[in-house]
């Protein structure tokens, strides 16, 4: 079921309509009854200065009424009566309540009459205003005078008003009309046409939102991406540093276990050395064994058969000091071998060394650039972390301002409708379509 939209001239047309019809019908009501009430209250006033008038008259035919006073007062009453139109019965009662005398207009019943005996001025209303008056002479109440007086006139000023006032509200009623329909026309206009122009600056600051927003979650998605590259830069960062730590611990490590291999095979050479001399001794002394088995070779020979034994003993031991010699003469060339592995070891150790001290250096110059680049990669994480909340933020802002320009988008159309429910752009409060009839 399509929902059935009026424009705001027809709003105000209706509104300011029933207003008028509202303050019309209250000035047709209030009115007569104002009319009626102000005639009320002068035909009570002229009727109790009349029915007092005739008490002071009833009071004195009370007091005579044997002499003839009965008659006196039915003549007053009488004469009242045809005087004023508006009264329709006059009655005079005795203490006891029995009726002295009477006056009633032709045509009015019996049956309006009020008998009943007051002791104070009392009005009562119906079709008649029925005042009532104690007749007292010298402090002692001698009689009641009833009167009933018509109150035609004031139905009648209240017939009258009511007719003046239906006239006068009618009019009013039609100069409502035609001013708000003057009103909605000169507002409806106006604020159609700002009405379309919210709604366009509307549109314009959705599309302007949009863009925003797109752009704020384009720059946020790089900031993300930078930010995993800093920490897996960061990662890496930390594993050559732990690396470079190991590498700097094994290089010294290194450059320690080739210090002591240089300072042991010196202490070799140095043994090396002393093992050289103790040989040099040997062969001294087995050189000088030969020479004393050569004489004794010959000391045994002059000896002939004597020196047999002597010459046996003495080719052993030439023989000895020959083999100690030979052993030696072995010794020396495996010493100077071994000097010679021991120089080329030296100067590897030594080589080793200066490879260990430029790999701890470079190990070192590693640890300090990779600690810059840590320290680096940090900053650089945090001032990704700051853009990325900044741009949240941003992202937040932008996303409130979407919201709030559809709102304005929504506000102008829901304007529009309320101004011009036909246009295309107008739309109800829940978005159904409108129509207008």
């Amino acid at each position: 079921m399509t929902a059935v939209r009026i424009g705001i001239q027809a709003k105000l047309t209706f509104a300011i309509s029933v207003l008028a019809l509202g303050f019309a019908a209250f000035f047709s009501i209030y009115f007569p009854i104002q009319q009626a009430e102000v005639a009320d209250d002068l035909l009570q006033s002229r009727s109790e200065s009349l029915t007092r008038v005739l008490g002071t008259l009833g009071e004195a035919s009370m007091v005579a009424l044997d002499m003839g006073g009965a008659e006196t007062l039915t003549s007053d009453l009488g004469r009242a009566g045809a005087a004023d139109l508006t009264i329709g019965y006059l009655v005079v009662l005795k203490p006891d309540g029995s009726v002295v005398a009477r006056y009633r207009k032709f045509g009015v019943p019996e049956s309006i009459e009020r008998h009943k005996r007051i002791t104070e001025l009392t009005v009562e209303r119906d079709d008649y205003l029925h005042i009532a008056l104690p007749l007292k002479h010298e402090g002692n109440q001698v009689g009641t005078l009833i009167g009933g007086f018509s109150r035609d006139a004031v139905f009648h000023a209240r017939a009258e008003s009511q007719t003046v006032a239906l006239v006068v509200s009618a009019i009013m009623f039609l100069v409502g009309i035609g001013f708000a329909w003057l009103i909605g026309r000169t507002v409806s206009q106006p604020v159609r046409a700002v009405a379309l122009d919210l709604d366009r600056v509307a549109i314009e600051l959705v599309a302007t939102a949009r863009q925003q927003e797109a752009s704020s979650a384009e720059e946020a998605a790089a900031v993300t991406e930078t930010r995993r590259s800093m920490e897996l830069l960061f990662e890496s960062a930390q594993q050559i540093a732990t690396q470079s730590s190991e590498v700097l611990g094994n290089a010294e490590r290194t450059v320690h276990g080739s210090q002591q291999i240089s300072t042991r095979i010196e202490q070799l050479n140095v043994h090396a050395e002393k093992v050289g001399e103790v040989l040099a001794t040997i062969m001294s002394i087995a050189d000088r064994a030969d020479l004393l088995a050569l004489n004794a070779s010959l000391e045994g020979t002059k000896a002939g058969e004597v020196g047999k034994g002597f010459i046996l003993v003495a080719a052993e031991m030439r023989r000895l000091a020959e083999n100690v010699m030979a052993s030696a003469t072995e010794i020396r060339a495996l010493m100077k071998e071994m000097r010679q592995a021991s120089q080329s070891a030296v100067e590897a150790s030594q080589s080793g060394v200066q490879s260990s001290d430029a790999t701890t250096g470079s190990a070192r110059e590693i640890a300090r650039l990779t600690q810059q680049q840590r320290q680096s990669t940090e900053q650089v994480i945090a001032s990704m972390t700051e853009m990325q909340e900044v741009l949240r933020v941003n992202i937040e802002s932008v996303q409130r301002s979407t919201q709030s320009a559809h709102s304005l988008v929504s506000l102008s159309q829901n304007l529009l409708a309320t101004v011009d429910p036909r246009h295309p752009k107008a739309r109800t409060l829940h978005g159904a379509p409108t129509r207008s009839e």
